[in-house]
């Protein structure tokens, strides 16, 4: 077809609570027959685990780290609904993608100076480069700079989908020269920010569009023109690029009128089953029977922002409050847990892994989720939440503010409302809405809630058509 719009779309995992790789370029590939999807992932120890034996390319990719030339293999798993699949293998890659460490930085740069060479040499040429992520934005960097001299290179359009712009992703400035990025980088007009080198500013000058995962963030940028809100002179030069990219979720998949593994099922017309599934959850847990329960899933760490919950947790817990935490993290953090755990042995419990049918059975037995997180971020939990009749209490940040329409007013009818929020990293602002959010659970008020979170339209389809939207703004 010679009107077919080529993608290559850059992801840092297949599953996962902050990748929707797998499942957005099977949408995309339902939605229109004009897309050919390429999905290239980190070949790192965990992600291919249970993954078909996969083909080695013979294609040769190399990465410029510290003066030397490091080799990236591309490895090809098997096609899954026209999406082909490609692996990035180098010994610098395997541990994974972050900005945390030295490892997790030079495995960052040498994953996207592979893609632009994947790019530049693979069999086909295309036309758009969708890099999901922080942790991705370094491709278009590398791509308008150390690659600029390639047709291929030259020829492709770059989307970076980002979650906010509070996370600067700010390294070390001697980074520009060990990661075989251009001297002159290092200047104001360039990746400088404060001293540092910024990842996120990368982003800003070198993408053909930033895409947010909601309209709120989009408008406060565009409302904060003349505003400090750190690197506005690049960024407020790029408003004519700035998109909005909703996040989504598979809801067929998802679904708890279908979901096998629920002690019960049930939908928004008929919730008997969610109480079903609060039973068998506080019985196995050895809770308290017939109370609230209250859920966190994540990371324990500050930015998680578990420190809001230690805040009111006597209060919380003063009102006869099930408590139900899941995850790992820092030690400070998970001693803190613990001593949660023996202060309120009959109304907490720790789960330190979960896997994703666990999570769901969990969701599907809570009657709250709390999501104080510090900073944006791009997990989707709230939306599965959501689906599963468990109501958000969460800070108004990336796609949250996006999804959840808060109730303002306890005292009022529930109209539209789905969930709660507060604006500001405050203990005592995440107090109040966690409290109306219990003062309404044994309400008819808290029926309307379930029943307009668990009818939001969550789709990834309408993630798909926002991508397409623009794709073909680029193409």
């Amino acid at each position: 077809m010679t009107n077919m719009i080529r993608v290559l779309y850059v992801a840092t995992a297949l599953d996962s609570k902050n990748s929707i790789a797998a499942e957005l370029t099977k949408a995309l590939s339902d939605a229109r027959g004009d897309l050919q999807i390429d999905l290239v992932v980190p070949h790192t120890d965990t992600i291919d685990k249970g993954v078909a034996p996969l083909a080695k390319r013979l294609v040769h990719c190399q990465a410029q780290i510290d003066g030397s030339a490091r080799d990236i293999s591309v490895l090809e798993g098997r096609s899954d609904a026209h999406v082909r699949t490609f692996y990035l293998d180098a010994t610098e890659i395997k541990s994974g993608l972050s900005l945390d460490d030295d490892a997790g930085i030079i495995a960052t740069a040498a994953f996207a100076q592979g893609v632009c060479q994947w790019l530049i040499n693979a069999p086909v040429e295309y036309d758009i480069v969708h890099c999901e992520g922080l942790l991705t934005a370094m491709v278009p960097l590398y791509l308008r700079t150390i690659c600029a001299e390639s047709p291929r290179a030259d020829h492709a359009k770059t989307v970076v989908t980002l979650n906010g712009t509070e996370n600067k992703a700010t390294v070390d400035m001697a980074w520009i020269n060990r990661l075989g990025l251009p001297q002159n980088l290092t200047s104001s007009e360039g990746l400088e920010f404060y001293g540092k080198m910024s990842i996120l500013k990368g982003a800003y000058l070198y993408a053909d569009k930033l895409a947010f995962p909601n309209h709120i963030v989009k408008n406060n940028i565009e409302k904060s023109v003349g505003s400090d809100i750190g690197m506005e002179g690049v960024l407020f030069s790029r408003l004519g690029n700035l998109e909005t990219i909703r996040l989504g979720i598979d809801t067929d998949k998802l679904n708890p009128r279908t979901h096998k593994a629920l002690d019960a099922n049930y939908d928004d017309d008929d919730m008997a089953g969610k109480k079903t599934c609060k039973n068998a959850l506080t019985k196995s847990l050895s809770l308290l029977k017939n109370r609230p329960v209250a859920l966190f899933i994540g990371a324990l760490n500050a930015e998680s922002g578990i420190d809001l919950i230690n805040d009111i947790l006597d209060d919380v817990m003063a009102q006869n409050v099930n408590l139900v935490v899941v995850g790992r993290g820092d030690k400070v953090y998970e001693n803190a847990i613990q001593q949660w755990h023996d202060d309120f042995k009959s109304q907490m419990t720790w789960i330190k892994d979960a896997n994703c049918a666990d999570i769901r059975k969990l969701l599907a037995g809570a009657d709250i989720l709390f999501v104080p997180a510090k900073h944006e971020c791009g997990c989707r939990l709230h939306q599965i939440a959501m689906h599963y009749g468990c109501i958000p209490v969460v800070r108004a940040l990336g796609a949250m503010a996006n999804d959840i329409a808060p109730v303002v007013d306890i005292d009022a009818n529930i109209n539209h409302e789905n969930g709660f929020a507060c604006a500001n990293y405050d203990s005592d602002d995440f107090y109040n809405i966690a409290m109306d959010a219990i003062d309404l659970i044994q309400t008819n008020q808290w029926k309307t809630i379930c029943h307009n979170a668990m009818t939001k339209n969550l789709s990834i389809a309408e993630t798909a058509n926002d991508c397409i939207k623009v794709y073909d703004a680029l193409k």
